[in-house]
Protein backbone atom coordinates (compact mmCIF):
# COMPACT_ATOMS: atom_id res chain seq x y z
CA UNK A 1 0.00 0.00 0.00
CA UNK A 2 1.57 3.36 -1.30
CA UNK A 3 0.61 6.23 1.19
CA UNK A 4 1.22 9.86 -0.57
CA UNK A 5 1.92 12.41 2.31
CA UNK A 6 2.36 15.98 0.76
CA UNK A 7 3.70 19.05 2.85
CA UNK A 8 2.63 22.38 1.78
CA UNK A 9 4.95 24.75 2.91
CA UNK A 10 3.32 27.92 1.69
CA UNK A 11 5.76 29.67 -0.56
CA UNK A 12 8.03 27.14 -0.47
CA UNK A 13 9.32 24.84 -3.54
CA UNK A 14 8.49 21.13 -3.72
CA UNK A 15 11.91 19.76 -5.01
CA UNK A 16 12.20 16.34 -4.01
CA UNK A 17 9.54 13.74 -2.93
CA UNK A 18 10.91 10.58 -0.87
CA UNK A 19 9.33 6.90 -0.67
CA UNK A 20 10.01 4.85 2.46
CA UNK A 21 8.36 1.48 2.42
CA UNK A 22 8.31 -0.20 5.88
CA UNK A 23 6.80 -3.07 7.48
CA UNK A 24 4.34 -3.39 3.99
CA UNK A 25 3.36 0.28 3.62
CA UNK A 26 4.88 3.17 1.98
CA UNK A 27 5.60 6.87 2.68
CA UNK A 28 5.74 9.20 -0.14
CA UNK A 29 6.91 12.59 1.09
CA UNK A 30 7.74 16.80 -0.49
CA UNK A 31 10.95 17.55 1.65
CA UNK A 32 11.29 21.44 1.86
CA UNK A 33 14.68 22.66 1.46
CA UNK A 34 15.54 21.92 5.13
CA UNK A 35 14.90 18.30 3.98
CA UNK A 36 17.58 16.96 6.63
CA UNK A 37 15.00 17.34 9.59
CA UNK A 38 12.76 15.63 7.96
CA UNK A 39 15.00 12.53 6.91
CA UNK A 40 15.73 12.20 10.94
CA UNK A 41 11.72 12.10 12.13
CA UNK A 42 11.66 9.33 9.20
CA UNK A 43 14.31 7.50 10.50
CA UNK A 44 13.52 7.71 13.78
CA UNK A 45 9.82 6.61 12.35
CA UNK A 46 11.46 3.39 10.48
CA UNK A 47 13.94 2.86 13.31
CA UNK A 48 10.65 2.67 15.88
CA UNK A 49 8.59 0.74 13.86
CA UNK A 50 11.52 -2.53 13.54
CA UNK A 51 12.20 -2.46 17.42
CA UNK A 52 8.12 -2.73 18.03
CA UNK A 53 8.68 -5.57 15.69
CA UNK A 54 11.55 -7.25 17.09
CA UNK A 55 9.72 -6.99 20.67
CA UNK A 56 6.74 -8.51 19.74
CA UNK A 57 8.34 -11.12 17.89
CA UNK A 58 10.94 -11.66 20.57
CA UNK A 59 7.61 -12.07 23.25
CA UNK A 60 5.90 -14.56 21.53
CA UNK A 61 8.86 -17.14 21.34
CA UNK A 62 9.90 -16.58 25.07
CA UNK A 63 9.97 -19.65 27.90
CA UNK A 64 9.58 -19.99 31.01
CA UNK A 65 12.52 -20.61 33.02
CA UNK A 66 13.72 -23.82 34.08
CA UNK A 67 12.23 -24.85 37.51
CA UNK A 68 15.24 -25.19 39.45
CA UNK A 69 13.32 -27.87 41.89
CA UNK A 70 13.02 -30.66 39.62
CA UNK A 71 16.99 -30.85 39.44
CA UNK A 72 17.00 -31.31 42.81
CA UNK A 73 14.28 -33.86 42.96
CA UNK A 74 16.33 -35.69 40.41
CA UNK A 75 19.31 -35.50 42.34
CA UNK A 76 17.66 -36.54 45.89
CA UNK A 77 16.37 -40.20 44.02
CA UNK A 78 19.88 -41.07 43.62
CA UNK A 79 19.89 -44.07 46.26
CA UNK A 80 22.77 -44.78 48.34
CA UNK A 81 23.09 -47.81 46.62
CA UNK A 82 23.84 -46.33 43.41
CA UNK A 83 26.16 -43.53 45.05
CA UNK A 84 28.31 -46.39 46.47
CA UNK A 85 29.18 -47.16 43.04
CA UNK A 86 31.35 -44.49 43.08
CA UNK A 87 32.62 -44.81 46.26
CA UNK A 88 36.76 -45.02 46.22
CA UNK A 89 37.69 -48.48 46.41
CA UNK A 90 40.58 -48.89 48.76
CA UNK A 91 42.51 -52.15 46.99
CA UNK A 92 43.43 -52.95 43.66
CA UNK A 93 43.62 -55.81 41.25
CA UNK A 94 46.47 -58.02 42.06
CA UNK A 95 47.77 -61.44 41.21
CA UNK A 96 49.64 -61.88 44.49
CA UNK A 97 47.18 -63.70 47.22
CA UNK A 98 47.73 -63.87 51.12
CA UNK A 99 46.53 -66.79 52.35
CA UNK A 100 44.21 -66.40 55.52
CA UNK A 101 43.46 -69.37 57.73
CA UNK A 102 40.63 -69.62 60.40
CA UNK A 103 41.16 -71.46 62.58
CA UNK A 104 39.93 -72.49 66.43
CA UNK A 105 38.36 -69.06 68.22
CA UNK A 106 38.07 -67.30 64.23
CA UNK A 107 36.10 -70.31 62.62
CA UNK A 108 32.59 -69.47 63.65
CA UNK A 109 30.11 -66.34 63.05
CA UNK A 110 30.04 -63.42 64.18
CA UNK A 111 34.09 -62.62 64.28
CA UNK A 112 34.51 -64.57 61.24
CA UNK A 113 32.05 -62.53 59.08
CA UNK A 114 33.41 -59.15 60.85
CA UNK A 115 36.91 -60.17 59.80
CA UNK A 116 36.13 -61.41 56.28
CA UNK A 117 34.28 -57.97 55.93
CA UNK A 118 37.15 -56.17 57.08
CA UNK A 119 39.59 -57.51 54.99
CA UNK A 120 37.43 -57.52 51.91
CA UNK A 121 37.17 -53.83 52.34
CA UNK A 122 40.46 -53.18 52.73
CA UNK A 123 42.16 -55.87 50.77
CA UNK A 124 39.64 -57.67 48.45
CA UNK A 125 38.99 -61.36 48.21
CA UNK A 126 40.49 -63.29 45.37
CA UNK A 127 37.18 -64.07 44.11
CA UNK A 128 36.81 -60.16 43.02
CA UNK A 129 40.78 -60.46 42.15
CA UNK A 130 42.28 -59.24 45.32
CA UNK A 131 44.54 -59.75 47.56
CA UNK A 132 43.11 -62.39 50.63
CA UNK A 133 42.67 -66.11 49.84
CA UNK A 134 40.27 -67.03 52.64
CA UNK A 135 40.36 -70.61 54.15
CA UNK A 136 38.33 -72.00 56.71
CA UNK A 137 39.06 -74.63 59.14
CA UNK A 138 37.37 -77.32 59.03
CA UNK A 139 35.06 -76.43 56.18
CA UNK A 140 37.57 -75.70 53.69
CA UNK A 141 38.95 -79.02 54.16
CA UNK A 142 38.45 -82.79 53.13
CA UNK A 143 37.13 -85.28 55.61
CA UNK A 144 38.78 -88.89 55.66
CA UNK A 145 42.02 -89.80 56.52
CA UNK A 146 43.99 -86.88 55.22
CA UNK A 147 45.04 -84.65 57.84
CA UNK A 148 44.35 -81.13 58.47
CA UNK A 149 48.46 -80.70 57.82
CA UNK A 150 48.12 -82.23 54.30
CA UNK A 151 45.17 -79.95 53.22
CA UNK A 152 47.13 -77.10 54.52
CA UNK A 153 50.40 -77.85 52.68
CA UNK A 154 48.02 -78.75 49.44
CA UNK A 155 46.43 -75.26 49.23
CA UNK A 156 49.74 -74.01 49.98
CA UNK A 157 51.39 -75.73 47.38
CA UNK A 158 48.74 -74.83 44.40
CA UNK A 159 50.88 -73.91 41.44
CA UNK A 160 47.75 -71.34 40.35
CA UNK A 161 48.23 -69.13 43.64
CA UNK A 162 51.31 -66.99 43.92
CA UNK A 163 51.59 -66.12 47.90
CA UNK A 164 52.86 -62.79 48.80
CA UNK A 165 52.23 -63.92 52.38
CA UNK A 166 50.61 -66.81 55.00
CA UNK A 167 48.52 -65.33 58.07
CA UNK A 168 47.43 -68.17 60.50
CA UNK A 169 44.48 -66.88 62.88
CA UNK A 170 44.23 -70.27 65.65
CA UNK A 171 46.27 -71.92 63.72
CA UNK A 172 44.86 -76.04 64.10
CA UNK A 173 47.22 -78.98 65.43
CA UNK A 174 50.10 -79.90 63.15
CA UNK A 175 49.46 -76.75 61.42
CA UNK A 176 53.44 -76.67 61.79
CA UNK A 177 54.37 -79.79 60.06
CA UNK A 178 52.50 -78.50 56.67
CA UNK A 179 54.54 -75.11 57.06
CA UNK A 180 58.05 -77.41 57.51
CA UNK A 181 56.96 -79.13 53.85
CA UNK A 182 56.91 -75.77 52.54
CA UNK A 183 59.94 -75.13 54.24
CA UNK A 184 61.45 -78.04 53.16
CA UNK A 185 59.96 -77.27 49.24
CA UNK A 186 61.94 -73.71 49.31
CA UNK A 187 65.31 -74.85 51.28
CA UNK A 188 64.21 -73.30 54.44
CA UNK A 189 64.27 -69.87 52.53
CA UNK A 190 60.56 -69.33 52.34
CA UNK A 191 59.92 -66.14 49.80
CA UNK A 192 56.91 -64.34 51.70
CA UNK A 193 56.51 -64.16 55.46
CA UNK A 194 54.49 -66.08 57.39
CA UNK A 195 52.93 -65.20 60.54
CA UNK A 196 50.94 -66.85 63.37
CA UNK A 197 48.21 -65.29 65.58
CA UNK A 198 46.92 -66.99 68.13
CA UNK A 199 47.82 -70.58 67.52
CA UNK A 200 46.26 -73.55 68.73
CA UNK A 201 49.61 -75.71 67.36
CA UNK A 202 52.52 -76.77 68.90
CA UNK A 203 54.39 -73.80 70.30
CA UNK A 204 57.64 -74.93 69.72
CA UNK A 205 56.66 -75.94 65.88
CA UNK A 206 54.94 -72.74 65.33
CA UNK A 207 58.14 -70.71 66.43
CA UNK A 208 60.19 -73.22 64.27
CA UNK A 209 58.35 -72.84 61.01
CA UNK A 210 56.72 -69.25 61.12
CA UNK A 211 58.24 -65.93 60.72
CA UNK A 212 56.31 -63.98 63.88
CA UNK A 213 53.92 -65.61 66.15
CA UNK A 214 51.64 -63.86 68.52
CA UNK A 215 49.59 -64.87 71.32
CA UNK A 216 47.45 -63.43 74.02
CA UNK A 217 48.53 -63.63 77.89
CA UNK A 218 46.61 -66.70 79.36
CA UNK A 219 48.20 -66.16 82.67
CA UNK A 220 50.72 -69.29 82.44
CA UNK A 221 47.62 -71.23 81.09
CA UNK A 222 47.86 -73.77 78.65
CA UNK A 223 45.68 -73.35 74.95
CA UNK A 224 43.33 -76.22 74.73
CA UNK A 225 42.55 -77.57 71.46
CA UNK A 226 39.46 -75.12 70.69
CA UNK A 227 39.72 -72.81 73.64
CA UNK A 228 38.19 -69.45 73.25
CA UNK A 229 40.37 -66.30 72.63
CA UNK A 230 38.92 -63.19 72.95
CA UNK A 231 40.83 -60.22 71.50
CA UNK A 232 39.45 -56.93 71.56
CA UNK A 233 39.36 -55.40 68.32
CA UNK A 234 40.42 -58.53 66.58
CA UNK A 235 39.63 -57.66 63.21
CA UNK A 236 41.49 -54.27 63.71
CA UNK A 237 44.12 -55.89 64.49
CA UNK A 238 44.10 -58.46 61.80
CA UNK A 239 44.37 -56.00 59.47
CA UNK A 240 47.24 -54.15 60.84
CA UNK A 241 48.97 -57.73 60.14
CA UNK A 242 48.21 -57.93 56.99
CA UNK A 243 48.92 -54.68 55.81
CA UNK A 244 52.37 -54.87 57.35
CA UNK A 245 53.16 -58.26 55.94
CA UNK A 246 51.86 -56.72 52.44
CA UNK A 247 54.55 -53.91 53.04
CA UNK A 248 57.10 -56.41 53.62
CA UNK A 249 59.76 -57.53 50.57
CA UNK A 250 60.29 -61.02 51.79
CA UNK A 251 60.59 -62.50 54.87
CA UNK A 252 61.90 -60.57 57.88
CA UNK A 253 65.50 -61.65 59.58
CA UNK A 254 65.00 -63.44 62.66
CA UNK A 255 66.58 -61.67 65.28
CA UNK A 256 66.37 -58.82 67.22
CA UNK A 257 65.07 -56.33 64.71
CA UNK A 258 61.39 -58.33 65.06
CA UNK A 259 61.18 -56.02 68.32
CA UNK A 260 60.88 -53.36 65.47
CA UNK A 261 58.30 -54.84 63.48
CA UNK A 262 55.98 -55.98 65.98
CA UNK A 263 56.06 -52.61 67.09
CA UNK A 264 55.52 -50.71 63.47
CA UNK A 265 52.84 -54.06 63.09
CA UNK A 266 50.62 -52.87 65.82
CA UNK A 267 51.44 -49.43 66.89
CA UNK A 268 49.67 -48.69 70.47
CA UNK A 269 49.43 -51.98 71.80
CA UNK A 270 51.44 -53.31 74.13
CA UNK A 271 53.54 -56.27 73.32
CA UNK A 272 56.62 -58.50 74.95
CA UNK A 273 58.33 -61.14 74.54
CA UNK A 274 56.96 -64.54 75.16
CA UNK A 275 59.34 -67.19 77.97
CA UNK A 276 59.09 -70.62 77.88
CA UNK A 277 57.35 -71.59 81.21
CA UNK A 278 59.87 -74.30 81.81
CA UNK A 279 63.23 -72.46 81.11
CA UNK A 280 62.59 -69.05 80.99
CA UNK A 281 64.38 -68.54 77.81
CA UNK A 282 62.66 -65.77 76.03
CA UNK A 283 61.73 -66.51 72.10
CA UNK A 284 63.25 -64.51 69.59
CA UNK A 285 60.12 -64.68 67.15
CA UNK A 286 57.41 -65.02 69.74
CA UNK A 287 55.46 -61.91 71.14
CA UNK A 288 52.31 -61.78 74.01
CA UNK A 289 49.47 -59.13 73.45
CA UNK A 290 49.17 -57.93 76.96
Amino acid sequence: MWLNLNILAGSFNFREAVFVRTAGCSFQTDVKSDKVSVMKNVIFAIFSASLMSLLLSGCGGSQAPEDSSEILEISASVSAADRSEFTTQKWHVTNKRILVLFGYGFNEDPLKTEILFALEENFGLDESGGLIFPVVFPDDFRHGDRSPAADIAAFIDDDSMDYSGILLLGAPENTHRALARIQDSWNMNVPYPVFSLFPQDDVLGMEATCDFVLDKSQSGEEFGEESEVTVPDAAALIVQAVSYMNSLNGSPEQDAGLSRHSAQMFPGRTLHRYSDPETGLASINHYVLD
